[in-house]
């Protein structure tokens, strides 16, 4: 396989798979959210089953730079390694944020409004990186396409 296969095909199930599972266990959490579904009870496992399962496959997503030969591939390379490590992090504030919301739904600990603030904070900001991080990666990428 050449190395613009290789890089394409991580492109393709970074953009295909890695994160068409993260917005569909986002919608999900969403869907859950509204006031319609107020009083169903929410599915944390599940949730949390999903963020993991997207994470898991970032993990498994790895790019190294040799597969790189020009400086926009590298820059290319980079973006989307950070990509990766962004959507990480996002579903590790995603997981924390769903099992804080399975403890207090479940009555196994009291959750005081400090710490579910900060764990909201914490989803806000790093789906903010996610966004800027995407953003960043779709600029190199579409030059890259045009390069080719």
């Amino acid at each position: 396989m050449t190395k613009n296969n290789i890089l394409r095909d991580s492109l393709e199930h970074f953009y295909g798979e890695i994160i068409e599972d993260y917005k569909s266990a986002q919608s999900k959490v969403m869907s859950e959210s509204r006031m319609s579904s107020i009083f169903k009870k929410a599915n944390y496992q599940a949730r949390i089953s999903d963020f993991a399962k997207v994470k898991k496959s970032a993990i498994k997503l790895e790019v190294k730079r040799d597969v790189a030969s020009t400086d926009l591939e590298m820059d290319l390379v980079d973006a989307l390694n950070r990509a990766i490590d962004v959507i990480k992090s996002t579903c590790d504030s995603q997981i924390a944020l769903q099992q804080t919301l399975k403890a207090k739904a479940d009555k196994e600990r009291k959750v005081t409004i400090k710490e579910y603030s900060h764990v909201m904070n914490d989803v806000r900001n790093s789906h903010d990186k996610l966004q800027k991080s995407l953003h960043n990666l779709d600029i190199f990428y579409s030059d890259w396409l045009e390069q080719e």
